[in-house]
């Protein structure tokens, strides 16, 4: 099982809302945190690679817009699970 983060890691990472590239810098520190247990480190980067190719979908291209709404809607399902697990709360 994952480790819990703790009281002042939930404030790190919801510190990286306001940021111009908050997501990056939420795995970024999420990868810090866990430095120690490489299963939850192996689950923050396939997040990480799941959302920099969603990102990559040209979803103005009205074909490609409902491979990107599929793919984004994967990507929160599964990132909803890894905050769970981690005991991300929002507020």
């Amino acid at each position: 099982d994952m480790r819990k983060l703790t009281k002042n890691e939930i404030i790190e990472l919801r510190a990286c809302k306001d940021m111009d590239d908050g997501r990056m810098e939420f795995f970024k520190r999420a990868r810090k945190f866990y430095e120690d247990d490489p299963d939850a480190v192996a689950r923050v980067n396939e997040m990480e690679d799941i959302y920099t190719s969603v990102q990559e979908i040209p979803f103005m291209n009205g074909n490609a817009y409902g491979a990107y709404m599929k793919s984004m809607e994967m990507y929160y399902q599964k990132m909803d699970d890894l905050l769970r697990d981690m005991g991300y709360t929002s507020k």
